[in-house]
């Protein structure tokens, strides 16, 4: 069949992201210009191995930064310093917790 297009993995990420999102309970995300934020909620926050999100976070960009305020994880993706596709970082992340 030949490799697969760019745009149609992007929309194969983008569709496990939708899943994984709702199972991680991904509460909130914000995107600017420089950034992208995704914060999981209280509950979900709760129950994370901070090591081995942070090993995995370390794995795929340094410039994945990772919080956690008001009992909340945030993981902050800086965009213009990462020279994947953020759903590339993202869903590794998502399935590593």
């Amino acid at each position: 069949f030949g490799p697969l297009p760019e745009d149609m993995r992007i929309y194969m990420l983008a569709k496990l992201y939708e899943n994984l999102a709702l199972a991680k309970d991904v509460e909130k995300v914000r995107e600017d210009s420089r950034k992208i934020v995704f914060t999981l909620s209280k509950d979900a926050s709760r129950d994370i191995h901070g090591d081995l999100l942070f090993g995995k976070a370390n794995e795929l960009s340094r410039f994945i930064h990772l919080s956690y305020r008001q009992g909340r994880l945030s993981i902050m993706i800086e965009k213009g310093k990462v020279s994947k596709h953020p759903l590339e970082l993202i869903v590794p992340l998502l399935e590593s917790i």
